[in-house]
């Protein structure tokens, strides 16, 4: 009985002695921006990648390949602390976009979210030099 207690109270005590920055986990988020197309479709983009690659000048780029003819508008969500770009461009496909996320400096291995364009949720794991994915447009 007494070495429950002692053993409870040892763990009590490591759990609310220990002190420390939080964190929410060793992936950090930037500014995940949604993409809104002329057609009515739109698409939330998140990218994430290990915080030990987080640099104070790192940045996110999303290169976006559209049909001729197609505008784009965005929106965020929330002030990021990581600035991001998005550059579009036309001359893609009829029915579909190209999206290519890019966090750089380094190379390393980034996790790029999407929710819209033709999918509920979906995932693509890729690298910090250019992960691409294709976008279905038609709203």
């Amino acid at each position: 009985m007494f070495r429950w207690v002692g053993v409870l109270i040892l763990s009590l005590g490591l759990m609310l002695g220990y002190s420390g920055t939080a964190e929410a986990g060793p992936w950090w988020c930037e500014d995940d921006p949604i993409i809104h197309f002329s057609d009515g479709t739109t698409v939330h983009i998140g990218s994430s990648f290990n915080a030990v690659n987080l640099r104070s000048n790192t940045s996110v780029t999303y290169d976006v390949v559209v049909p001729t003819g197609t505008n784009v508008s965005l929106t965020y969500p929330a002030a990021g602390q990581i600035p991001s770009y998005v550059n579009v461009t036309s001359g893609g496909s009829a029915g579909s976009a190209k999206i290519t996320v890019r966090v750089s400096p380094g190379t390393f291995d980034i996790l790029v979210t999407q929710v819209g364009g033709g999918v509920g949720w979906q995932s693509h794991r890729g690298s910090s030099s250019g992960t691409t994915f294709s976008v279905t447009l038609g709203g």
